[in-house]
């Protein structure tokens, strides 16, 4: 080490006054000052919590994960550490970065790192149409996909990073990589991620105590704090306090009785007299928690129907008037009911179910119903749309016997039609309804209470997941576990009766969006 050291500081001594497009820059002065770097090269400011990510990689165990919300910087940081690394720690340095995607890797990241090279006028770009910087064999920069890890095996330099952009979409397969490469005079890995994924390993390995942890939070950005003393924010492209508890105020509940560790104070600002003034106590829910504040969400947060919210659906007053559609969630097996769920407009007015019907006993009823509540609103009964859920087959019986009715199958377990946020168009149907209601387009008002006591326990059991960035509900089965072994066949008929099938032929693919 010691006459690699030596090899170092002897050629260290051509390049210190590298002109990367800027002239008799004295780069020993920003060696081991990224932090100084950026201010003085780069003619940025970072933010304190960058500061601390920046001092973070020279210290050991160089080994730093950032879990970050929305809008904090965090693609500001690792552009701005790549630059420092590349441009100060040469001739034999090599940063390599990576990303889910080529887009959100050279037009996120590596576009926030052409941005800052232009306006610094480093120069440091042969080309603006490939994320790398080069100045020697073994000095570059380099952005690669995931999914071209391979590639990075064996390349060691004297000094070594990687920085990973959006590390919870990327596969766990390249951590043996990286971690081969950390050895020489200097090195560290920076993983940055919005913590949207509770099963992801990076959580446990933030947990391991081998990694220094720093969380990239709205609530601690500085233009908070200038925002909540009535100044101008100091980061203009940041995010700004009105955003910030506009999003919370969205995305939590009022906290009834003493707050809990991990409850948000929102709303307030200083007085004259520096005091805070105004605000209230909220519970941040799922989307809160690792959109907002940088941390992984509790597992009570990730319920679909709140109380207040199913509540707000029982005392809602709508208008009777809108489509009328019934929905049928059919018996996949003997535990399971077969469910008949009837709306118009925002309005559920009727859920029924049976265990053990046939096919034929199942669209005998759907027809009936049509003709009840055709006939009840003046609307042809053979025109009502009644949505069957055909996953694995199990509707298609039903569906053949429709008599010339409009009957429409939904398949719930395929690929959701918006599958950027879901999973299957079961997860829409769910989410899609849920969004509906805070948005004021559901009543349950109109439906017995009878059907109010079975439906409330099934919809608050619901729960989701973030796999990636696309939300999983939960399975039946899971459900069923909560609910002292009974499926909530109920609710996923009310699902199908506010499902949008408006002028979808048969046997057409429906998405899960509510009408």
């Amino acid at each position: 080490m010691a006459a690699s050291l030596k090899r170092w500081e002897d050629i260290a001594k051509l390049v210190e006054s590298m002109d990367c497009g800027k002239a008799s820059i004295d780069l020993a002065r920003y060696r081991d000052d990224p932090a100084l770097y950026a201010e003085e090269i780069l003619k940025v400011k970072p933010t304190p919590d960058q500061r601390r990510i920046m001092q973070a990689i020279l210290e050991p165990p160089y080994r730093v994960l950032v879990p970050a919300g929305h809008n904090v910087g965090k693609t500001f940081v690792s552009s701005a550490i790549l630059l420092w690394f590349v441009h100060t720690q040469g001739p034999s340095a090599i940063i390599n970065s990576t990303a889910p995607s080529y887009q959100a890797l050279a037009e996120v990241l590596w576009g926030q790192i052409r941005d800052m090279d232009s306006k610094a006028g480093l120069g440091m770009f042969r080309t603006s149409a490939t994320p790398i910087i080069r100045f020697g064999p073994m000095h570059y920069a380099k952005g690669m996909t995931a999914d071209k890890m391979g590639s990075f095996t064996g390349r060691h330099a004297l000094r070594n990073a990687f920085i990973v952009d959006e590390a919870i979409d990327v596969t766990p397969k390249i951590y043996p990589v990286i971690e081969s490469m950390m050895a020489g005079d200097r090195y560290f890995t920076l993983m940055i991620y919005n913590p949207v994924d509770p099963s992801s390993p990076l959580r446990l390995m933030e947990e391991s105590g081998q990694w220094t942890v720093i969380r990239l939070s709205q609530a601690t950005h500085p233009n908070i704090e200038a925002g909540r003393r009535g100044e101008s924010p100091p980061y203009p492209s940041a995010v700004t306090l009105e955003k910030h508890e506009q999003e919370l105020i969205e995305r939590s509940e009022p906290v009834i009785g003493e707050p809990m560790p991990g409850d948000v104070f929102v709303g307030w600002k200083y007085g004259a007299d520096g005091e805070k003034v105004g605000g209230e106590w909220r519970r941040p829910n799922y989307e809160a928690c690792c959109r907002n504040l940088g941390r992984w969400p509790d597992q009570s947060s990730v319920s679909i129907w709140t109380p207040r919210l199913f509540q707000e659906a029982l005392d809602r007053d709508l208008p009777d008037t809108g489509l009328l559609q019934i929905g049928i969630d059919v018996a996949r097996y003997g535990s399971c009911n077969t469910s008949f769920a009837v709306r118009r407009g925002g309005n559920l007015l009727h859920v029924e179910s049976y265990n053990g019907w046939n096919t034929t006993q199942i669209s005998e009823r759907a027809r009936e119903l049509c003709f009840e509540y055709g006939g009840r609103y003046k609307v042809p009964p053979r025109e009502v749309p009644v949505a069957i859920d055909s996953t694995g087959g199990w509707g298609a019986g039903v569906e053949d016997q429709a008599e010339h009715h409009n009957f429409i199958p939904v398949v719930a377990g395929e690929k959701a039609i918006d599958d950027t946020r879901y999973y299957l168009i079961r997860d829409e149907l769910w989410c899609g309804l849920r969004e509906h209601a805070e948005a004021g387009g559901v009543s349950f008002k109109k439906a017995p209470k009878s059907v109010i006591d079975i439906i409330r326990p099934q919809a608050l059991a619901a729960k989701y997941e973030y796999r990636g960035t696309r939300k999983k509900v939960l399975p039946k089965e899971d459900m069923a576990e909560m609910l002292s072994g009974r499926s909530p066949d109920e609710f996923e008929s009310v699902l199908l009766a506010f499902a949008n099938v408006t002028g979808i032929q048969h046997r057409e693919r429906v998405a899960g969006r509510v009408v």
